[in-house]
C-alpha cells in the first residue's frame, strides 16, 4: 500500500498502526472503495 513511500523494512511504528487502521478500518466499508 505503502510502498511507493518507503521501503517495508523502514517502515516506522506509526506506518505501521496507520496500515493496520486503515485494513481495519476499510474492511466493513469494502463497498467504498
Amino acid at each position: 500500500i505503502l510502498n511507493d513511500r518507503k521501503p517495508i523494512n523502514q517502515f516506522t511504528v506509526e506506518d505501521f498502526e496507520c496500515i493496520y487502521s486503515e485494513i481495519f478500518e476499510v474492511r466493513p466499508n469494502r463497498g467504498s472503495k
